[in-house]
């Protein structure tokens, strides 16, 4: 997933709002990240407030 790239200023916002909501923590984000139809990673805020709040594991999709 880190091999990804950022390529406007609305997708390094968005990286970075998702970044702090999860508690500054890649792995958090990565635990909550799943791949779309498209092979596009869609990280949910209610599955990172699930990280947030001790569920460790994210529900798959």
């Amino acid at each position: 997933m880190s091999k990804g790239r950022i390529n406007s200023e609305g997708s390094m916002l968005t990286a970075s709002r998702t970044f702090r909501f999860a508690g500054c923590s890649w792995a958090a984000v990565e635990r909550a990240a799943h791949r779309n139809e498209d092979g596009v990673y869609v990280v949910r805020l209610s599955e990172l407030a699930r990280e947030r709040n001790g569920h460790t594991h994210a529900q798959p999709r």
